[in-house]
């Protein structure tokens, strides 16, 4: 087996502050595109955020 493959790194908080949907996805596409900028080749990221910010999306259009 190759040791070369290593999953996500696991983000735990350690505080939070509620703050609307909207906002909080907002917030998550300026952070994605700045990531996009420093990071071209990590999909895996990328594609937990993608799906984060697709359900904050959901979420907002619900309210």
């Amino acid at each position: 087996m190759s040791d070369t493959q290593h999953p996500p790194l696991r983000i735990i908080n350690t505080a939070s502050k509620p703050i609307s949907a909207a906002k909080a996805s907002a917030a998550l596409e300026t952070f994605m595109n700045e990531h996009q900028n420093r990071v071209q080749g990590e999909t895996a990221v990328g594609a937990q955020l993608r799906k984060l910010q697709a359900a904050l999306e959901t979420e907002n259009a619900k309210n």
